[in-house]
């Protein structure tokens, strides 16, 4: 007993002291561990993004070593390679995801912003098409798939 009757000074923590520090760590580690979800999430995304455009862009690279008369959907190189350029529909595989990669060719007389000549020009579409790994759903429960489109012109 305090001879004095005066108040003893408290040492330690008191039980809602802890308890708050608890509930505010908890809470910091739960928003931590979310945000992390999310950036892996949007990490994997941007890869699969970038691994679509390098696919897209590599098929209009091919392009490249093609006369202009044979820039045509599915043109098969019958000079040795076999290679068919400008696929109508193909899959490539890249890092356990599937792209469905499209091709459209389009004659045109001209093309806002392409060289002026007086040959024809072709305009040539690539799409590179996914369902990414952290795939949502729209409202009716069907995955979303996302894509991407490379164009080029060429004249000849």
């Amino acid at each position: 007993m305090n001879p004095n009757n005066l108040p003893t000074r408290q040492t330690g923590f008191s039980m809602i002291e802890v308890l708050i520090t608890l509930i505010v760590i908890s809470g910091s580690i739960l928003a931590l561990t979310s945000l992390q979800t999310a950036l892996q999430r949007e990490t994997t995304y941007s890869a699969e993004r970038t691994e679509a455009l390098d696919i897209a862009n590599n098929e209009l690279n091919r392009l490249n070593v093609v006369t202009f008369a044979n820039i045509t959907n599915d043109f098969v190189d019958t000079g040795g390679s076999g290679l068919t350029f400008c696929p109508t529909s193909a899959t490539r595989t890249s890092n356990s995801t599937s792209y469905t990669v499209t091709c459209s060719v389009s004659r045109r007389n001209s093309v806002t912003g392409a060289v002026s000549g007086s040959g024809d020009i072709k305009l040539v579409t690539v799409t590179a098409a996914w369902r990414p790994i952290a795939a949502k759903k729209d409202g009716s429960g069907n995955y979303l798939n996302e894509s991407v489109q490379v164009s080029a012109v060429f004249s000849e």
